[in-house]
């Protein structure tokens, strides 16, 4: 299963906060498929340990952003372990901001 969302800024923020969620962080998730007593196993496979607010911020400085453009970050959630080899083969490192493993949750 795949899927694919665009974000503004405000939108991306709310989002890295969800994804750079850490074991006693102590923040509630609504999601009840998450056991938090597996959180400490989730991994990022980016190339970078950049928070992403500031690579997004960092990489926007770098590039010519058209008119009033909005999307400033996109978002793939895969489920498939086949499917997330090709994307990791295939997506350019410079672009990617987190690459999360996540093992919290129940299946």
């Amino acid at each position: 299963m795949a899927n694919y969302q665009k974000y503004n800024r405000q939108q991306a923020v709310q989002l890295s906060r969800h994804n750079e969620r850490q074991h006693g962080d102590k923040t509630e998730h609504s999601n009840e498929m998450i056991d938090k007593t597996r959180t400490h196993l989730n991994y990022n496979l980016a190339p970078h340990n950049v928070k992403p607010m500031k690579f997004i911020d960092d990489r926007l400085k770098e590039i010519y952003v058209h008119g009033n453009a909005s999307t400033v970050m996109t978002s793939y959630v895969l489920t498939l372990p086949k499917i997330f080899k090709a994307i990791k083969r295939n997506f350019s490192k410079k672009h990617t901001i987190s690459l999360k493993i996540e093992l919290e949750k129940k299946m």
